[in-house]
């Protein structure tokens, strides 16, 4: 390096290099200038103002240039560990899992376009809209992008009470959704709310209304279960339903009730004259007080011209004492279908006004309404139609935009098998299901061996979550991620799992 001293160089190549310079400069110049000139120097290359003063003071003092140099070096060393331990921060290695939320980017790539602005339907209407997304929303504005899902396969969300499940996904779907809906609508409200677009933009519109909720009377269309009856095992399956196991009955005369009941729905679907051919008829002809009506049915249902399943499950009433027989078994059944005293379950089941497989072939909406408080003692009522609904949709005939059957308040009626095969079979058969409920505890209470299956839904969605457990486990669905404590070892910095969300 040449010792001729230029004030005005340029580009100084190393710590060394412009010190001396600086120090020349500092005999050469005003001090105060020379002060000031290396300090824009220092500063310029991002050395801490400790070390730029330790240096001012060591050129005062006069200090060799070679200790001047060292701190110079030193601070760089520091400066170097940082960087690396901020990059280490801020990308560690993922020895702990990389899970992390997704950002508007990724929902915006690949074949499935997840993000619309907020007043767009996607075109086909067959998208299924989340929510809105908040980011980069001023806060309290309404969000402008909104997040939909266009798969095929089905769909659960948890959140307690009064959350908005309604207003934020059940009522907007039902405002832009394109194709059929089947929807548990216990108040009525989504009725009131939505039946006047769906009918105006997408098709006809069935109500089925046998209590005359509040604001909708004398409004209802009616479906008949019978219908849907054409083999002994959709028979079998309604007398499953209607008559669940009780434990004060015991096994052997509960089997012997339920194959008579499958027996007559069965008779009453295929052979009954046309305006007796109802469950309600059915309950009539099984009452406890109309024995000699039970037993002229089960001498009408031993005909040998009739299905060898009616003939032969009758036998068991032959040979036997018929009157106590009878007896005990319209006492049983008296209990069993008190159901259909009510005349506006016997309305709404003694007629069909469509059929749910209509709606497969043309967009339609069918509401289903009951009351809360009539839910504990009719809630089989539900669970009949949303059965007979399956059946129906259970065909391989697969509509442009998939049939969307939304069960508010699911847990509010009684288990379902075939709701639960139905998460297996019917996605491929083009039928969505989505299932509104308020916690996992009660889900697992009611479905016990086989709860986590509806958590095999395609979409999961949870807010307001409010009890340990069910916040526990979405922490887990979440995964971890890898975080870097600093000061946990000798380098200074340590690796350690964190899950991505935890549970306060």
């Amino acid at each position: 390096m040449s010792d001729k001293f230029d004030p005005f160089g340029g580009l100084f190549k190393g710590s060394s290099s412009y010190l001396r310079t600086g120090m020349d400069v500092a005999r050469w110049m005003d001090r105060r200038a020379a002060r000031k000139q290396l300090e824009t120097r220092l500063r310029a290359r991002s050395y801490m103002p400790s070390t730029i003063a330790d240096c001012h003071k060591a050129i005062k003092d006069g200090e060799p240039w070679e200790r001047i140099e060292a701190m110079l070096a030193a601070d760089l060393e520091i400066q170097n560990r940082k960087r690396a331990q901020d990059a280490f921060i801020k990308n560690p290695p993922k020895v702990h899992g990389d899970a992390r939320f997704d950002r508007p980017t990724d929902l915006s790539a690949g074949e499935h376009q997840l993000l619309y602005d907020f007043s767009k339907v996607p075109e086909r209407g067959d998208a299924i809209y989340l929510g809105g997304l908040s980011e980069g929303t001023p806060q309290g504005a309404f969000p402008k992008t909104a997040l939909h899902w266009s798969g095929q396969s089905h769909l659960i969300t948890l959140a307690p009470t009064r959350t908005g499940k309604a207003v934020s996904q059940i009522i907007p779907n039902l405002l832009r959704y394109r194709g059929s809906v089947v929807v548990v609508d216990p108040k009525g409200e989504l009725f009131k709310a939505t039946s006047k677009w769906r009918s105006e933009n997408v098709g006809p519109v069935w109500l089925l209304n046998p209590f005359d909720i509040d604001g909708l009377r004398s409004i209802t269309h009616a479906i008949n279960p019978l219908d849907a009856i054409t083999t002994d095992d959709h028979a079998d399956a309604l007398a499953n339903l209607l008559m669940p196991p009780a434990r004060e009955v015991d096994d052997f005369f509960e089997a012997e009730c339920k194959s008579f009941l499958g027996a007559a729905i069965l008779y009453f679907a295929l052979h009954m004259p046309e305006e007796h051919r109802s469950l309600g008829t059915l309950r009539d002809m099984v009452s406890g007080l109309r024995s000699d009506q039970t037993r002229s049915l089960i001498e009408d249902m031993s005909r040998p011209d009739l299905d060898p399943m009616i003939m032969n499950r009758m036998r068991s009433f032959h040979g036997k004492d018929m009157g106590k027989s009878v007896s005990r078994l319209s006492d049983t059944l008296d209990t069993v279908l008190k159901l259909f005293d009510n005349r506006g379950i016997r309305e709404v089941t003694s007629r069909s006004d469509f059929s749910f497989a209509e709606l497969k072939k043309e967009p339609a909406t069918v509401y289903i309404t009951i009351p809360f408080q009539r839910i504990k003692s009719h809630g089989r009522y539900v669970t009949m139609l949303l059965n007979m609904a399956l059946d129906a949709l259970e065909s391989s005939q697969r509509p442009q935009i998939p049939v969307l059957m939304l069960f508010d308040e699911f847990l509010s009626f009684p288990r379902s098998d075939t709701i639960l095969s139905a998460l297996r079979t019917h996605a491929g058969a083009g039928v969505r299901m989505w299932f509104f409920l308020q916690d996992i505890n009660a889900l697992a209470h009611i479905y016990p061996n086989n709860w986590k299956s509806f958590l095999q839904a395609e979409v999961e969605c949870y807010f307001g979550t409010d009890d340990h457990f069910t916040a526990k486990m979405v922490s887990e669905f979440l995964g971890t991620t890898t975080r870097v404590v600093v000061g946990g070892n000798a380098s200074g910095r340590a690796c350690r799992k964190v899950f991505l969300l935890t549970p306060a």
